[in-house]
């Protein structure tokens, strides 16, 4: 087999601590959270409330984590929403909820890099 050609080679390695990696001075970058969506509800049965966190960056090279909650001292039956929200896999950057209780919410969204660096909280108000 012939040489790779030197500007396509790997030249060394690197380790990746576990507990810490990202240690340095430039250190992970920070991800942030992004919620678009309506700001209102309608009361007509069935309607369905959808936010997008998929415009959250700082990802990297692999996908954000997503966690959704309400926050319980702004939030209408916030036990019932966030145990739906629990419930949601990591990956949903799209939130669809319908039949929600109550009439006000305030919602909650982190997003998490790979590497464990997490966003600050992004939070949206929907009555």
């Amino acid at each position: 087999a012939a040489p790779c050609p030197p500007p396509l080679c790997a030249r060394g390695a690197a380790e990746l601590p576990l507990d810490e990696p990202c240690e340095g001075a430039a250190g992970c970058p920070v991800p942030r959270a992004a919620i678009a969506g309506p700001e209102s509800l309608s009361d007509c049965p069935g309607d369905e409330l959808v936010l997008d966190g998929s415009a959250s960056s700082g990802g990297g090279i692999r996908a954000l984590s997503f966690r959704w909650r309400v926050d319980p001292a702004r939030s209408d039956f916030a036990a019932d929403v966030n145990a739906r929200l629990a419930a949601l896999p990591a990956t949903a950057s799209v939130l669809q909820l319908d039949d929600l209780p109550g009439g006000a919410w305030t919602f909650l969204l982190r997003v998490r890099s790979f590497l464990g660096a997490e966003s600050a909280l992004a939070e949206w108000r929907v009555v």
